[in-house]
């Protein structure tokens, strides 16, 4: 069977056309962005178990943990008994092309799963730069920091990813879904940084066995004037800092006011999406 596996430097090849094929689906041209795609190793965040593509219905694991396999946009169950995955590929790049993460700069990962998109924000930030990341599942945040050991600029929190940044950040990246961001990612937003992080309600119908799925969403990066204008009347305003626009239509906040309950908390816990 190991003489049937590609060696490294096929892989390479491999992951060269997967970073090239996510960037075309997310329709994005950012050649800095291809290349972290095209390095960080996938396999490296998943783990030695079996390794299950997410499908409906669910199907089983795959015949072997083969690197191959998984270099196609396609999202990989992380704890599958809770619905948590690796997140889509293309999505992903479609969202780390609108952060549009600078070299020395900090972010914040919330939601940091086992650590692979973490280590591309790493590598976008590059060694000068700095990433908190954040992770809820106590047992993800360890293996996010053993997977991203190499990357020395990276510091792991296991916490609430509502409330657990304490530091000022130039980018969040958040990836789990939400009625409304946190108070303290918006007080801890540097003046002109960026906050992308994806606006969700709860699905009814998986919500006792899987309550981290969302019925449907959009990723958002707010203006200040579109967060004050939709803003939920129950819920305390927040100081914000300067916060900037992306392509995602202002409509998208109407869900803030229109299409979710206030009183669902914007902390850890809340309806991921996609996963890390």
């Amino acid at each position: 069977m190991s003489d049937w596996l590609l060696d490294q430097k096929g892989l390479a090849i491999v992951r060269r056309a997967y970073a090239r094929q996510m960037l075309g689906v997310a329709g994005v041209r950012n050649d800095r962005l291809e290349r972290v795609f095209a390095t960080i190793r996938r396999e490296d965040f998943l783990g030695t178990e079996p390794w299950l593509i997410v499908r409906y219905p669910p199907g089983p694991a795959l015949p072997v943990n083969d690197p191959v396999y998984i270099y196609q946009d396609v999202v990989l169950a992380l704890a599958p008994e809770r619905g948590v995955n690796n997140g889509s590929p293309s999505l992903h790049a479609k969202m780390l092309n609108d952060l549009a993460v600078e070299p020395g700069q900090h972010i914040a990962h919330i939601g940091a799963g086992a650590g692979y998109y973490t280590a591309m924000l790493a590598e976008l930030t590059g060694a000068s730069g700095r990433v908190t990341a954040i992770e809820f599942d106590v047992t993800l945040a360890e293996r996010a920091h053993v997977n991203l050991a190499a990357w020395r600029q990276v510091k792991v929190i296991s916490g609430d990813g509502g409330s657990a940044l304490s530091e000022s950040v130039d980018r969040i990246y958040v990836n789990f879904a939400v009625t409304a961001p946190a108070a303290s990612w918006l007080e801890h937003l540097k003046p002109g940084g960026k906050l992308l992080f994806a606006l969700g309600v709860p699905h009814p119908d998986v919500r006792a066995k899987f309550p981290r799925h969302a019925a449907r969403g959009a990723s958002v990066r707010p203006t200040t004037s579109a967060l004050r204008a939709h803003w939920p009347a129950a819920m305390p305003m927040p100081s914000l800092r300067s916060i900037t626009h992306s392509s995602a239509a202002d409509s998208s906040l109407c869900g803030l006011s229109a299409g979710t309950n206030p009183s669902i908390p914007c902390a850890a816990g809340t309806r991921r999406l996609d996963g890390a």
